[in-house]
């Protein structure tokens, strides 16, 4: 979604918040003129008052999640942390904002799924907004066996990034050696791209070419192998003197 519409997006929330308070605030003068002005009123708000305490306690109880919502509802339409169409992540839930209400926020993740957060998560959680600065980054991992020329590994990482169509940057990204492990070295580099978007399908395109081109320059990538022995074969070889032999 492309900023002027984040924009427009963004002004109607602060409407409708604008809208809400404006409700409330009517709300509560009405009630406290009526109050003032009924004669009966008094006695009325007495009896209510002294015999309505108990009551208070059990709605209060029971709407507390709902009134919960609500409030924290109007502070994220007051301080607006994000706004439709912003990529943002909650907790553990990453997606796109596509409401906001007084009672929930809800997300489009890359799947498709809808996810529908109650705004006291949302309020009591970390929120990272991926919409708020240009571009979008995430770093992609790929291991190299043991005895490989790492200059040469790096600089096919760097130039398969940096000519993907998809990249965004004006000079050739880093490749990091991130760790030394059991069966190879790891080599990372962050794939920049204009849109979150497009940062999925360049990362996915970027891996696919570097194995090809690692294939093509005889660059091995390491993987765990397992060897077997069959306990039959083992006796039939050392029957036949061609195995390990017993010896008491």
């Amino acid at each position: 979604m492309g900023q002027q519409e984040r924009s427009s997006s963004g002004q109607t929330v602060r409407s409708v918040f604008r809208s809400y308070l404006l409700r409330f605030v009517f709300l509560v003068l009405l009630i406290l003129i009526g109050f003032s002005i009924l004669p009966s009123a008094a006695g009325i708000w007495d009896k209510l008052i002294s015999g309505s305490g108990m009551l208070a306690i059990v709605i209060g109880l029971a709407a507390q999640a709902s009134l919960g919502n609500v409030f924290c509802g109007l502070m994220i339409m007051a301080n607006h942390p994000y706004e439709i169409g912003d990529r943002i992540e909650i907790g553990n839930d990453t997606g796109y904002v596509t409401g906001i209400t007084l009672q929930y926020t809800m997300l489009r993740t890359y799947l498709n799924e809808s996810i529908v957060i109650p705004n006291t998560i949302v309020s009591s959680s970390r929120i990272k907004n991926y919409s708020r600065i240009s571009g979008a980054s995430y770093p992609i991992e790929i291991s190299v066996a043991y005895g490989t020329n790492l200059d040469k590994a790096k600089a096919i990482m760097q130039n398969v990034v940096f000519h993907n169509i998809r990249f965004f940057g004006d000079s050739k990204p880093t490749v990091l050696v991130k760790a030394a492990g059991d069966f190879g070295i790891t080599l990372k580099v962050v794939i920049m791209t204009k849109t979150p978007e497009d940062n999925p399908v360049a990362c996915s395109e970027c891996l696919q070419q570097i194995i090809s081109e690692f294939t093509k320059e005889g660059i091995e990538i390491p993987y765990p192998t397992h060897v077997v022995y069959q306990k039959d074969v083992l006796k039939s070889e050392e029957e036949h003197g061609t195995g390990r032999k017993h010896h008491n």
